[in-house]
């Protein structure tokens, strides 16, 4: 039997943007599953042999209910999106759902020692190019009925809300991403257009060893000693949104793995590693016992540990913490009285 989101889903053209790995191929094989009867995917990416396998995938698991477009498309070239849907097949032009997912983050340098290149890569593809796609369909969502139809959903980041160190451009096109999306809910208020922004934390994916250049070593650091979100878990919430009834928008969604309540403390968690869990979680409990902790971790921690303390201490989180519990912990973690 199908659930009531599967048949909302059913007869909906769907476009969805980097989709040859991470997110972007586990929504697309989501809504395949959730509406097996009578969808119709359009999967774009660069890597077109790689979006054929994967449409081969759907298909052999879902059925030919499913009907699959793979297209080589490279989102910051404006000249191939500016055609991309007049060249689509007629039956895929009747767009009713774009997933702008393409994305990525190049390199961890800190602000002066940034590539000109990588500023320009992240910039061309999380910005300019979410920007093109939405330009290219948002018309032809316009153009239907009295008031238009479809949802565009954009996958952002926790670091378009919260910059972190040695993600300056990343986070900063993360947040445009987030300004971009909120300006245009309000230009679209007068259609019957959802726009909806699905913002994940820590997410396990290709993504991070494109950060490191394809140094999978570096990239799997980062993961360490926790338990980040799947590809899976995102895609399931990004068709979850646009399986809700027509006057339903689930306009903002933030999604964290359990151990995380911000990306501070994940910063904290890769660069001071011999603070423990949960130490570092009554460090971000509030501003006293932040600026407590980094008076009493400054004789015996790296330079590392002072940067982090000095930018929690504007920030308050959770809950207060005593200062004198707070020492307490500290001094039975080193040994040492605070």
């Amino acid at each position: 039997m199908a659930t009531a989101m599967g048949k909302r889903l059913e007869g909906k053209t769907v476009v969805i943007t980097g989709a040859s790995s991470g997110i972007g191929k586990s929504t697309a094989q989501e809504f395949a599953r959730t509406a097996p009867k009578n969808l119709k995917l359009i999967l774009t990416a660069r890597r077109i042999d790689t979006l054929k396998q994967i449409a081969a995938e759907i298909n052999k698991e879902v059925g030919e209910g499913v009907k699959v477009l793979p297209v080589q498309l490279d989102v910051s070239n404006a000249s191939e999106v500016r055609s991309f849907v007049q060249n689509l097949p007629k039956e895929f032009q009747e767009i009713d759902v774009l997933v702008n997912n393409a994305g990525l983050v190049k390199g961890v340098d800190k602000v002066g020692d940034i590539k000109e290149e990588d500023v320009e890569v992240m910039m061309a593809t999380n910005v300019t190019g979410l920007i093109y796609m939405t330009q290219a369909v948002l018309p032809h969502m316009k153009s239907r009925g009295e008031a238009g139809a479809g949802d565009i959903i954009n996958v952002g980041s926790i670091a378009g809300r919260e910059p972190y160190v040695g993600g300056s451009i990343y986070c900063a096109t993360k947040a445009a991403v987030r300004s971009f999306t909120d300006s245009m809910r309000k230009e679209l208020i007068a259609t019957r257009i959802r726009v909806i922004e699905i913002d994940p934390g820590q997410v396990e994916t290709e993504f991070s060893v494109v950060r490191f250049g394809g140094d999978k070593a570096k990239a799997d650091a980062v993961y360490k000693g926790c338990e980040p979100l799947t590809p899976e878990d995102i895609a399931e919430v990004v068709v979850f949104t646009a399986g809700r009834r027509e006057n339903v928008v689930v306009a903002d969604t933030l999604i964290f793995p359990n151990h995380q309540v911000s990306l501070l403390l994940e910063y904290t968690r890769r660069h001071i590693t011999d603070l423990p869990r949960r130490l570092l979680l009554s460090c971000t409990r509030s501003r006293r016992a932040c600026s407590d902790a980094w008076t009493g971790l400054r004789d015996y921690h790296a330079q590392e540990a002072f940067e982090y303390f000095q930018i929690v201490d504007n920030t308050s989180f959770l809950h207060k913490t005593t200062s004198e519990d707070l020492r307490h912990r500290i001094s039975q973690v080193h040994s040492t009285p605070v």
